[in-house]
């Protein structure tokens, strides 16, 4: 692919993800800053991240979606795709805490959802979609279009530092769930999402990083 390697970053607009998508551009990546309602923190992080850019070719695009609905996520990637040519690098850094922290008895059936439709099941569809974008075409089986890196970044505590560290703008709070902390991707592990049809052959990577 012609020009910077490019990166995805959900929940890129503030916080932990904002710092990734700074530091990212530094490294020479373009990214394409995922928000969901934010545009104008999303564009403060494109702004931010052009100042560091040590390459003229590097491109900052924020996008919006929601990675805990399917049509968002399909029409994040496809925006990417469509902006940037390609994605080698997927961050799956969005994450929420409950809206209103409450314990095991109080804990609404609502909550639960809605934390696990953004903190699980959204980054796990988000990157099958992508590593399928990675995984050669069924006609053919000898090429392939690049693998690619997976970080999975835990929501919860210790990411304001890291982000302030990293020049993020508007640190989000720190803390756990209280309710329920997920590891991100938990079950089965994220390197196992990578496994199916051989996608860790073709050279793509999940990690799950803790920052704290």
């Amino acid at each position: 692919m012609a020009g910077a390697p490019v990166a995805l970053v959900t929940g890129g607009s503030r916080g932990l993800g904002s710092g990734v998508a700074l530091a990212l551009a530094a490294a020479g990546y373009s990214v394409a800053i995922n928000y969901r309602s934010d545009a104008g923190a999303a564009a403060a992080t494109a702004a931010a991240c052009r100042e560091r850019a040590p390459d003229e070719r590097q491109r900052f695009h924020p996008v919006q979606g929601d990675v805990a609905v399917a049509a968002d996520r399909e029409r994040l990637l496809a925006a990417t795709l469509a902006e940037f040519g390609g994605v080698e690098v997927l961050v799956n850094n969005a994450g929420i805490a409950p809206r209103q922290r409450a314990d095991l008895l109080e804990a609404s059936e609502e909550s639960f959802n809605e934390v696990l439709a953004t903190n699980l099941t959204g980054p796990y569809f988000l990157t099958q979609a992508v590593a399928r974008h990675w995984l050669p075409p069924p006609a053919a089986p000898a090429r392939r279009r690049g693998g690619g890196f997976v970080p999975f970044l835990p929501p919860g505590g210790g990411a304001p530092p890291l982000a302030r560290a990293a020049g993020g703008a508007g640190a989000a709070p720190g803390g756990d769930l209280r309710q329920f902390h997920f590891r991100r991707l938990r079950v089965g592990e994220p390197r196992r999402v990578l496994r199916v049809q051989g996608g860790a052959g073709h050279g793509a990577r999940a990690v799950r990083r803790a920052p704290g």
